[in-house]
């Protein structure tokens, strides 16, 4: 989103205090979590959901009022 700032506001947040956003950039940065894949395709570390309906959805937002 956009922010009061833009995306230099977010880098100065002291939440990022000590991040090297330069590694980050030039791609240099150790992942925390890499996950084990047996393929470029393997998705069977996401959980897998129905397909959706446009009954699922009306139903799951049946009060939703787009006019407020």
């Amino acid at each position: 989103g956009r922010t009061k700032g833009s995306t230099s506001a977010v880098m100065k947040h002291k939440w990022f205090s000590g991040f090297d956003w330069d590694a980050l950039l030039s791609k240099k940065l150790e992942v925390p979590i890499k996950p084990k894949l047996k393929s470029k395709e393997d998705s069977s570390n996401f959980d897998v959901y129905p397909e959706d309906d446009d009954e699922s959805i009306t139903t799951m937002f049946h009060e939703w009022n787009p006019e407020l």
